[in-house]
């Protein structure tokens, strides 16, 4: 028998209460408490008061976390707003991970540990090699210059124009990359990756691409 939404929640939440004592679940979809950071040896290197709200889309909807020790500067460059609310991905990601489904453990495991690592990090100087998304446009530009591996806005624009009038080449055709060969040996697996983000946000993604293009006088092929 296929378990409820709720049983799989409630499992969660026990498995992630489990591996994280001192975190408390508050009125059924909130866990607050305090997140710590260590090193291998097990040495201490912060702790932060954090609260996590378990969205009402639970598993597909992502979880909100909130810094709420206050240790960590409201400023956007730390990737934090005045409330709190820490931006731990970016958002083109954050649709894909959770049209997968997200659990809370997870969350906590990649997203939740990345972003306080990050943030000891940036405290201690340390930036060789530290990475981080741009910010608004710039970040959506950065998501498929990197998920696409190219460079050139240009052909970016062409895939999401494809992608939303469905127009893909097929996979014995040439890629719509200057590659010169067929589509499945080349764009098809990574186009395939981000088919899920919909044609709402690609529409969006393309509007940006398209300004882009246009205050630095490139022409769309």
């Amino acid at each position: 028998m296929a378990k409820t939404i709720k049983q799989v929640l409630d499992k969660d939440i026990v498995a992630t209460l489990e591996s994280y004592p001192e975190l408390q679940l508050i009125a059924n979809n909130k866990l607050n408490g305090k997140f710590t950071i260590k090193d291998n040896e097990g040495v201490i290197q912060g702790e932060f008061d954090i609260g996590i709200i378990i969205p009402s889309k639970y598993p597909n909807e992502f979880p909100k976390l909130y810094e709420l020790s206050k240790k960590i500067p409201r400023d956007i460059d730390r990737h934090i707003d005045k409330n709190g609310l820490a931006c731990v991905e970016i958002e083109q990601n954050i649709s894909i991970e959770s049209k997968k489904g997200i659990t809370i453990k997870h969350f906590i495991e990649k997203y939740v540990h990345r972003y306080f690592c990050w943030q000891l990090r940036y405290d201690a100087k340390d930036f060789e090699g530290l990475e981080e998304w741009a910010h608004y446009d710039k970040g959506t530009i950065q998501f498929y210059k990197e998920k696409l591996a190219l460079d050139d806005l240009n052909i970016i624009a062409l895939i999401l124009k494809s992608l939303i009038e469905n127009t893909l080449p097929g996979r014995n055709e040439m890629c719509l990359c200057p590659s010169g060969i067929k589509y499945k040996l080349c764009h098809e697996r990574l186009v395939d990756e981000i088919q899920t983000l919909g044609k709402m946000q690609f529409e969006k993604d393309l509007k940006v691409i398209l300004d882009t293009l246009k205050n630095i006088h490139v022409i769309l092929p």
